[in-house]
């Protein structure tokens, strides 16, 4: 059985540099796109509209309601801002990587680990300032034990959006097919995250779906937190 290298470039490449050396360039070559992909002025305006809009709407509630609420937008919104950030710039980078391995320029694995390294950063940096704002300004437990967990749990499915967005643009190269499949998912996730309709209140031949709604793994952690 031939290895991928062998089935995605000419059998008569021979590799010029060290799969290190391809990752560390490729690392940089990522962070650099990623910083003006994803830290610019509409993406950070956005985060913070958002935030400043949450803050000011839930602010010292105390209604069980109204926080439950706000713990399922805190997923909902940064999961599916990450999911649709990668279906938009993906499907481009996919090209150029297309014809850089067709060349042989590197490894495929130094590429997938240069890339998802390159996007943990950058796609962590913004959720973290977001969820920060949100925890303090609506008044959440001010314990450093549930203060971590609910900050882990909410990049968890930030991850998890991103992950989902990977795969579509993976499977999908059209671009607004993957849009629109990605809008009928988002309604799949959300309907069975929980927070809309109670677990049982859904069909009993239905309830085996929610275990693959991300959102309800999360929005069930933050609850319990």
């Amino acid at each position: 059985l031939k290895s991928l290298d062998e089935l995605s470039t000419p059998s008569s490449v021979q590799w010029a540099t060290s799969s290190w050396f391809q990752f560390v360039v490729l690392l940089a070559r990522s962070t650099k796109q990623q910083r003006g992909d994803v830290f610019n002025r509409v993406n950070m305006f956005q985060i913070l509209a958002v935030a400043v809009i949450v803050a000011v709407l839930w602010s010292g509630s105390e209604n069980v309601r109204d926080l439950s609420g706000v713990l399922f937008f805190v997923n909902i919104q940064q999961a599916f801002n990450a999911q649709n950030t990668v279906l938009r710039l993906f499907p481009t980078e996919r090209a150029l990587m297309m014809r850089e391995r067709r060349c042989g320029s590197y490894r495929m694995l130094p590429y997938f680990l240069a890339k998802s390294c390159a996007d943990t950063v950058s796609i962590l940096v913004l959720p973290v300032l977001y969820a920060c704002i949100i925890y303090f300004s609506v008044g959440l437990r001010l314990e450093a034990n549930a203060f971590f967990w609910y900050l882990a749990i909410s990049l968890t499915s930030v991850f998890s959006g991103q992950s989902l967005g990977l795969l579509l643009s993976i499977l999908i190269p059209d671009v607004p097919l993957a849009s629109c499949v990605s809008f009928v998912l988002v309604l799949f996730v959300m309907l069975f995250g929980g927070f809309y309709v109670g677990v049982e209140r859904i069909p009993f031949w239905l309830q085996w779906i929610k275990n693959l709604s991300f959102l309800y793994w999360a929005y069930a952690g933050m609850i319990v937190n």
